[in-house]
């Protein structure tokens, strides 16, 4: 034994001296021993066995054990010089090591692929060489020579072909990875899948491969599909729509503006002879004053009409300016004041020194404004009460809240308000009302940046409120008060 066999062995070339090899031998590599060195004898060439040798401390460790048949140191032959045997002893312990410790790794990465939820195949040289049982339901089969050992093309739909073979070629040659993608595969019955794959480049069994992937979207393309088609019938729809509404409201408004000239003038010719001479009777008088009622609500409803329909088709011109709601609040009390003194409400305004400014235009918030104190009044309790609130919401924002002590309105009420003509079933009752109004309002204030609502319980009254953007205060060479009286249609209400 030389220098290097002892110290391999961890002893001293004097202990392995006359000791017999399989001393030092793994007890459980004997038989690979002397299964070696009985090869050796029998046919007389040179054999190597890998195999595990222990060491002083008990520690085993691996080697490759190369025996041959030496000759006589006096030349000697046959039987006398077969009986030296040579042992070359070769430390591949760490190579051992590194081969069982992959060998686990490739276990744990077997085990790991096996169970996984997602289809995940390997392939060679264009070659499917393992597919996962999550792999053999997506293809088909429950058998893996199906798939194995066949192309991977034969699984692509041929569209696909050169985007696989893109992919495949990118992979074997410098990138580690190839990002996902859609592409149509086919099942072994040749029926199309929509899969998204991602690819990778690993070891297989210490060969180099490819492992891809594969996740079912079909479900979910089939989905998008549907989904944009049913989005383009929606479009076609809503076209569609469109064109009717502008077509309703070209129709509203050209109705109104023929409707509006001969009223005008019925009006007109009544209010001569109400005022004729000589005067007309007492008979007289009362037809003409239902005729003057009748025209007067009619062309109302006519304006409110034409303003719906203007609002509707975008047409409705408004000049946005900071506004002073001390002064339209004002106008809108003088406005409002006789009508509820006829039916004893007690009308609260805030006091005349607010000074806040809103971007508004000037016209519609008072027409918007009228609109919600005529119906506090006209569905308010006798004797009852509206309050006028303003308070700042947030720096940007202001609300105009109108408060009544009305009958208040039901949850099925409140979902139906802003329906035009549907007063709600108040026209069971005389309390005049076109149904308009709150619509109307709404589209106003919604075209002037601001919001709509309302707040109300049965027999607890209602709150109407506004809120609009706040604007500073202009130069004072550019405030100035704002008309004092409105047009018939601002002073009248056609709500519910």
């Amino acid at each position: 034994a030389n220098l290097a066999a002892a110290s391999l062995l961890g002893l001293s070339r004097g202990a392995l001296t006359m000791q017999p090899i399989s001393g030092v031998v793994f007890t459980a590599d004997q038989d690979v021993y002397y299964l070696c060195r009985k090869q050796l004898f029998d046919s007389g060439e040179a054999q190597a066995c890998e195999l595990r040798m222990v060491k002083s401390d008990g520690t085993p460790f691996w080697v490759q054990l190369a025996v041959t048949i030496a000759r006589g140191a006096e030349g000697a032959e046959g039987a006398e010089a077969a009986a030296v045997m040579r042992v070359v002893l070769n430390d591949i312990n760490e190579r051992k090591l590194m081969e069982a410790a992959m060998r686990a790794s490739e276990e744990r990465y077997r085990a790991m692929v096996e169970g996984s939820p997602e289809a995940i195949t390997v392939q060679r040289a264009g070659n499917i060489i393992y597919a996962n049982a999550a792999a053999l339901k997506l293809f088909g089969t429950t058998h893996a020579h199906h798939l194995t050992g066949k192309p991977v093309l034969d699984r692509v739909h041929p569209d696909f072909h050169p985007l696989v073979h893109t992919r495949m070629k990118a992979l074997t040659s410098d990138k580690v990875a190839a990002p996902m993608a859609g592409i149509v595969m086919l099942r072994l019955d040749g029926t199309p899948i929509e899969v998204e794959v991602q690819s990778i480049r690993t070891v297989f069994n210490g060969v180099p491969v490819i492992q891809s992937t594969l996740h079912d979207v079909t479900e979910r393309v089939r989905l998008g599909r549907l989904l944009q088609a049913r989005n383009g019938e929606l479009e076609i729809a809503r076209s569609a729509a469109d064109q009717a509404n502008a077509a309703k409201s070209e129709f509203l408004s050209r109705m109104s503006h023929e409707l509006r000239t001969p009223l005008s003038t019925m009006l007109g010719f009544a209010q001569l002879m109400d005022s004729g001479t000589p005067a007309p009777s007492p008979s007289q008088k009362r037809s003409i004053d239902q005729i003057l009622q009748a025209g007067w609500y009619l062309l109302e409803l006519i304006n409110e009409v034409l303003d719906l329909a203007l609002v509707e088709s975008g047409k409705l011109a408004l000049a946005l300016e900071p506004v002073r709601l001390a002064e339209i609040l004002i106008e809108c009390h003088s406005m409002v004041e006789t009508q509820a003194q006829k039916r004893t409400i007690d009308l609260s305004f805030p006091p005349t020194t607010l000074a806040h400014f809103v971007q508004a235009d000037r016209t519609r918030i008072k027409q918007v404004l009228i609109n919600l104190l005529s119906n506090a009044i006209k569905y308010n309790k006798q004797g009852g009460t509206v309050v006028v609130d303003c308070v700042v919401t947030d720096p940007e924002h202001l609300r105009i809240a109108v408060r009544d002590t009305g009958a208040g309105l039901t949850p099925d009420q409140l979902a139906q308000l802003f329906q035009p003509f549907n007063r709600l079933g108040q026209q069971a009752n005389a309390t005049e009302g076109t149904g308009i109004g709150l619509v109307l309002s709404k589209r106003l204030v919604e075209a002037m940046g601001g919001l709509i609502g309302v707040e109300s319980r049965p027999g607890k009254g209602s709150v109407f409120w506004i809120d609009l953007n706040r604007a500073a205060q202009p130069h004072a060479s550019a405030v100035t008060s704002g008309p004092m009286a409105s047009d018939r249609a601002a002073t009248k209400s056609g709500l519910p």
